[in-house]
């Protein structure tokens, strides 16, 4: 049942077993397994079923922060950022990638100060397939060689050094329109619309939640009580709540130690270098790494530096898309770059004197190139254009990078106040040496080993010029605020996604992220989501 909070009476009051706050793809799956029920679950979004320009304005950031991540970032309404997906396998877009974390993501990795899960891979395995399933994606596989079709054919690279590895996309409309029917249908679910949760209440010793209070547009006041809490808000609004949670514990709820908010992480898209191929038809025979339909699903191939490297060389993970493009002063990038390397003039004049001639169609088709049409896919789609060989000069190389967890990067309440009143969230994001230094090693990886292979010459860019981002505010992945860890001194949140020192308070979401990996995390959301969702269900079983 679908309720709107600004037609209740002001100061109503709702009870449930379970209260979920947020309900995008976190919330939703929460909900959608604890559907059917013998437990009436209450599901409060900010949102409505459309976004609409107040409630928007709620998730804006103080101006004291120096993070901002893009405006279509976070959306409070039903669905979440489902709402905003924007891979677009289709003509009609809105797609998400589902990947799962690498079993060295858990592990507490040498090099990567505050690392390690109090879970392993091998513990949210079942869950993966539970939630690909629950994602829209069912049955998929990350097998490269599940993968291969006509055209598709991986780059000759040293698996030791360098792998080509698998990513799936699914449909946003499961969470967006098919979650929604569902929860239309469950009779022991409410979903209240345009109910923002203000802060959770609980007795002097904070030993337990008793309600959370919410608000809506024009003053109107609820609260909903419940025997257990989830918040899964998001990885910002997760620790701002909990900030903001204030009458019990001055500091907030599970912030005895100080570490709610304290290691944000998001992912960046860097700009790695220009991959030079060795010969012009690798561009017609590399349709592998573009998102393209393999017996019916969305698939699509990154470069990646293999695991046991990574461990070896204490590098964080991250992943290379190929996009291929055309560099119209190419040879002057060349040069300026050239300085750099280690290049002999004679190799350089070799290398420049090859690459005009084989550049010499390219220049007489230079017209046709301006009018060529792109992809109807936008970045993706490229593999399905004709005459890619002369279209192109060879591939952008954009990495999506892991960044290592610190705790100065945090989120705080800021100095500014929303429309209800409440601090705003500032968040506090900066690159630290482990991530440049882990992205030059990556770079240079790549570049050697497709030099080895004789795939082409990956020009990087200067090794003391900053990382060029394709988003300055990063690609909205926002993890680790209220991460995950046994001892309270070290985590917000044990490894069943409880509050230290809260009995019946949750948190559902990628805050929990002790670390990131590259992959993007909904599928670990999800995942994670799920689970939590099994364990509600036995703390459940006495009241039903």
């Amino acid at each position: 049942m679908l309720v709107d909070a600004r037609q209740l009476e002001d100061g109503s009051h709702t009870a449930s077993e379970v209260c979920i706050v947020g309900a995008g793809p976190a919330g939703l799956a929460i909900a959608l397994e604890l559907a059917g029920g013998p437990w009436r679950v209450c599901l409060v979004e900010s949102g409505g079923l459309a976004a609409d320009a107040w409630t928007e304005d709620l998730t804006r950031l103080g101006a004291d922060g120096d993070f901002f991540p893009p405006e279509n970032a976070r959306r409070r309404q039903l669905g979440g950022t489902a709402n905003v997906w924007d891979v677009r396998v289709t003509r009609d877009g809105g797609a998400c990638r589902f990947v799962p974390l690498d079993e060295v993501d858990f592990e507490t990795r040498a090099g990567v100060p505050h690392s390690g899960w109090p879970l392993s891979y091998r513990d949210l395995a079942p869950f993966y397939a539970r939630a690909l399933r629950r994602c829209g994606v069912d049955g998929a596989s990350f097998r490269l060689e599940d993968c291969v079709a006509p055209g598709f054919t991986a780059l000759p690279l040293d698996g030791a050094r360098v792998v080509t590895s698998i990513e799936r996309f699914g449909p946003a409309d499961v969470f967006t329109r098919h979650a929604r029917e569902t929860l239309e249908r469950a009779p022991n679910l409410t979903v209240m619309l345009h109910a923002t949760a203000l802060a959770l209440d609980a007795p002097a010793d904070g030993g337990a939640v008793t309600r959370v209070q919410v608000a809506c547009a024009g003053g109107r006041r609820h609260t909903i009580g419940a025997a257990l809490f989830v918040l899964a808000a998001g990885g910002i609004e997760n620790p701002r709540l909990l900030l903001l949670s204030t009458a019990s514990r001055p500091a907030g709820l599970g912030n005895r130690h100080d570490l709610v908010g304290r290691f944000f992480m998001d992912h960046h898209n860097v700009r790695a270098g220009f991959l030079v191929p060795a010969d012009r038809r690798l561009l017609e025979a590399t349709a592998l790494y573009d998102l393209r339909q393999v017996r019916g699903a969305p698939v699509m191939a990154k470069l990646r530096v293999a695991e046991g490297l990574r461990r070896e060389a204490r590098l964080l993970n991250a992943a290379a898309r190929l996009e291929p493009g055309r560099v119209p002063h190419l040879m002057r990038t060349r040069r300026s770059f050239a300085r750099r390397s280690d290049l002999s003039r004679a190799a350089l004049a070799g290398v420049l004197a090859r690459d005009v001639v084989a550049d010499v169609p390219g220049l007489a088709a230079g017209a046709l190139r301006a009018l060529a049409p792109r992809s109807a896919r936008g970045l993706y789609g490229w593999s399905e254009l004709r005459a890619k060989r002369w279209r192109f000069d060879g591939f952008y190389v954009e990495l999506q990078v892991e960044h290592g967890p610190d705790p100065e990067n945090r989120v705080r309440l800021g100095g500014e106040q929303d429309a209800l009143g409440l601090p705003r969230a500032a968040v506090h994001w900066r690159w630290t040496t482990l991530d440049l230094d882990s992205l030059q090693r990556t770079q240079r990886i790549l570049a050697e080993e497709c030099a080895r292979a004789g795939v082409g010459r990956l020009v990087l860019p200067p090794s003391d010029a900053p990382p060029v981002t394709t988003a300055a505010g990063g690609i909205h992945h926002h993890m680790g605020t209220t991460r995950m860890h046994d001892d309270e001194r070290s985590g917000v949140v044990d490894a069943d996604c409880r509050v230290h020192g809260v009995r019946n308070l949750f948190v559902a979401g990628s805050s929990v992220f002790p670390t990131g990996g590259y992959a993007n995390p909904t599928l670990t959301i999800v995942a994670l989501a799920i689970r939590l969702a099994e364990h509600l269900k036995h703390l459940m079983r006495p009241l039903a």
